[in-house]
């Protein structure tokens, strides 16, 4: 089988909406759960481009936030 990266950014994104809509049937996910999430896809195709590439590198190519912001999220929902 012969998958290009573009075909894992596919995989991986329908993945990621596969486990938010398996695990909350009813409604919109969670913000957390769709930021845990999409932090996790956008750090696997970093490393696809960057091999080696650090959660700051991804946050710096990806998000407008700090990597200090975007970890405060998690100190928001306790």
């Amino acid at each position: 089988m012969n998958v290009t990266t573009d075909d894992l950014r596919t995989i991986l994104s329908d993945a990621e909406d596969a486990v938010l809509y398996g695990l909350h049937q009813e409604g919109d996910p969670p913000e957390r759960d769709q930021d845990l999430l999409l932090l996790f896809r956008r750090m696997v195709a970093t490393r696809l481009d960057k091999p080696g590439a650090t959660f700051e590198d991804m946050v710096a190519d990806t998000y407008e936030e700090t990597p200090e912001e975007i970890r405060g999220w998690w100190s928001q929902w306790g």
